[in-house]
Formats: C-alpha cells, structure tokens, sequence
C-alpha cells in the first residue's frame, strides 16, 4: 500500500507537468482543473482502497464498525468527489433549465407512486435534494430543499437556484436537521438515503422534525453495493433491501403505511405515517 507521503509526491509530479502543458498552451484552465483535482481525488480514493475492500471482504456497509477516524476520511473522500463532480458541470456550462425540473417532477411521480395534490398548501421538506427543486411550482404554501453540499450547488450550478423562487435551499447534514419538532405535513426523501453518513440518525430526525399524522415518502435505490468500482462504493456508502429499509425505520415513531418495489433503480419506494 502506498504511504501518503508517495501519494502526494505522485500527484506533485503531475501538477508540475500539467502546469506546464498550461503554459504552453496545450490545455485550457478548465481542463487542467478536471486533470488535477481529478488525479487528486483518485489518489485520495485510491489511498482508502483497503479500507473499502475491508468493508466488502465482512459484508459490510462502508461506515459500519469503522473508528470516527476512519469514516471521517471516507465521508470527506466522498464529499470531495461530489463536489468535483458538480464542479466539472460547471466547467462544462451545463445549465439547468425547467424542462429538466418537469421530467425530475415526472421521475419522482414514478418512483414515490404519490399525487403531488395530496402535497398543495402544506409544508413539504425534502431531505438530500440535491441541486434540483422537482417540487416547485406545485402549490405547497412552504418548500425547504436541504443538502449537504447545497452551497456547492448554489455555487457552480447555473440557473440554480434562480429558477425556483418559491423553495427555500439550506445546506444541512440529514442527521442534523436544522428545524424545531413536528414542523413538516410531508418530508421527500428520493435516492439519497443510500448517500448519507448515517442512515439511523437520519431517520429519527426525519421522524422529529414530520408532525404527528405528517406522512414520509421514501425512496431507495436497492442495489448491492459490495465491491462495486472503488468511486461507486465511495459515493453510496449503504447497500440497501427492502428488509433492511423495514428494520431501520422500526426504533423510529414512523410506520410503513405502503411499499413497493420499483423497476427504476430497481429500488423501493415506502410511505410512513407519524404516530
């Protein structure tokens, strides 16, 4: 296993000689940063390689068991790969338009097997929402969307969030929900569960902050994450099964009220009423 010390003088190397390429003009600003932050996240990825393959030799999620010591540099790998990803878009010029929120709004239709009519005029969180606002535009009288990266994403993303001035964007861990108890009639939670740095924490905040009747619509993608490429596992630290989804909601004050599994992901969409 490479020492960190190899690691850094490794990418030193390929900064130095693509430094250079700029100067000569053989590569734009935009993609020197794609090689070298690029390179540096592989080598920061590669250098937690055999922690990863510990957790996949014990079947293992990535964080279970581990020391804080030791998730805390998987969770900061993976922030960092998040974020260079967003910031590659950004270089990219990709801007976010409303059609893509339509077809993000018909996709969550789909998964969540909701009516968003069941959601106008009531106070709708959604947690782990990424750099989009499906919801918007629907009549809900108050939309928080939070994120852990969310000032990234109001950062690098064009047209976000310019184009949602009804939704409310906080950059808040899911573990730490920044809202007093029972303040929400609805909390989405779409393809993110598997994302977080605790799944269990994350639940029980979601079930505090929902209002006793206040219903959850889950979705998760169900997919074996064991020994997936090294970035894919960094990326979702969790490998979910419907069964497993059924146990960690049990300690919380929500209850399943309907699930099915869906094609697309394939995963598995639940519904939960707050006691």
């Amino acid at each position: 296993m490479e020492t960190e010390d190899s690691l850094v003088r490794k990418f030193a190397k390929q900064l130095i000689k693509l430094s250079l390429d700029l100067i000569l003009g053989r590569i734009t600003k935009a993609r020197l940063y794609e090689l070298s932050a690029g390179s540096l996240i592989t080598l920061r990825i590669n250098a937690l390689k055999h922690l990863i393959n510990q957790q996949d030799r014990k079947g293992l999620d990535l964080y279970e068991k581990l020391d804080k010591h030791e998730q805390q540099k998987l969770i900061n790998a993976k922030h960092s790969l998040v974020t260079y990803l967003v910031r590659l878009n950004s270089l990219a010029k990709q801007k976010q338009t409303l059609a893509e929120t339509a077809n993000a709004l018909t996709s969550y239709i789909e998964r969540l097997c909701i009516d968003v009519n069941e959601l106008r005029g009531k106070k709708v969180l959604e947690v782990g929402s990424g750099h989009t606002a499906a919801l918007s535009n629907l009549g809900i009288s108050k939309l928080v969307n939070v994120d852990p990266l969310m000032n990234i994403y109001i950062k690098h993303i064009e047209g976000f969030p310019d184009l949602y001035p009804d939704v409310i964007f906080l950059e808040s861990d899911a573990e730490s929900l920044p809202f007093e108890d029972n303040r929400f009639d609805f909390i989405i939670c779409i393809n993110a569960l598997d994302h977080f740095n605790d799944a269990r924490k994350a639940t029980l905040e979601m079930g505090r902050v929902l209002q006793p009747g206040g219903k959850l619509f889950l979705n998760v993608d169900c997919k074996n994450r064991l020994n997936a490429r090294v970035r894919k596992r960094v990326g979702h630290p969790y490998s979910f099964t419907p069964a497993k989804l059924r146990g960690l909601f049990e300690p919380t004050c929500l209850k399943v009220a309907f699930e099915k599994s869906i094609e697309i992901g394939p995963s598995h969409t639940m519904h939960f009423v707050k006691e």
